[in-house]
């Protein structure tokens, strides 16, 4: 007998497999006025107050996250 994902077996927010929404967590904007220098900023929900982008993982819905059961038999030929 195989048990996969036992933690999501005793608790349903255990063992839950969580996938991005966002590709890019980082944006590139340019190059700097020296030229070697890459520019870069972050994604906020509210620019002007600066909140940072949270939420951005969402429950996967796979067989990952979901607990499994398996039997098997064996018999033997002689």
């Amino acid at each position: 007998m195989d048990l996969q994902n036992a933690g999501n077996l005793l608790n349903r927010n255990w063992g839950v497999v969580k996938t991005t929404n966002i590709s890019n967590f980082l944006r590139f904007e340019g190059m700097a006025a020296d030229g070697k220098t890459p520019l870069i900023s972050f994604p906020y929900a509210d620019a002007t107050n600066q909140v940072p982008l949270v939420n951005t993982y969402s429950p996967s819905t796979t067989s990952f996250s979901r607990w499994a059961m398996q039997f098997g038999i064996r018999y033997l030929f002689n």
